[in-house]
């Protein structure tokens, strides 16, 4: 490499490093939940809500989503899946979750997490 071309592959590399990141930022598939008021998890179409609103539990579930890692995914959700909403002052937070772990979020997207287990958040739904 010619020392003319050093400082336009150095200021190339940092560009493509920069851009890579502020991407990775603006693309995060989902927002931390944080101040849950309660939260409502449903089967499917079933009419019947569980409703959480001990602040134990319902922090137990906001940590859950915030420390999972997600990847996008290409496949939709499949029936059966768990709506679980996060009420807070400033709104909510909805997600569709099926048996596969896939998750849909509020603008369609599909999101996927080996951390999250649909077992785990089906017996909650159950218990309550």
């Amino acid at each position: 490499m010619k020392k003319k071309n050093v400082p336009y592959f150095f200021a190339c590399l940092i560009l493509v490093i920069l851009v890579l990141y502020l991407f990775k930022l603006q693309n995060s598939p989902l927002e931390k939940i944080h101040n849950s008021t309660s939260v409502c998890i449903g089967y499917g179409y079933s009419s019947h809500m569980a409703e959480i609103d001990s602040k134990e539990d319902i922090s137990e579930l906001e940590e859950l989503f915030n420390k999972a890692e997600f990847t996008k995914s290409d496949t939709a959700i499949q029936l059966p899946y768990l709506n679980i909403i996060f009420y807070n002052k400033n709104g909510k937070t909805k997600l569709n979750i099926d048996e596969n772990c896939i998750i849909e979020l509020d603008d369609n997207t599909y999101i996927k997490s080996e951390d999250i287990n649909f077992k785990d958040l089906y017996s909650i739904f159950e218990n309550n």
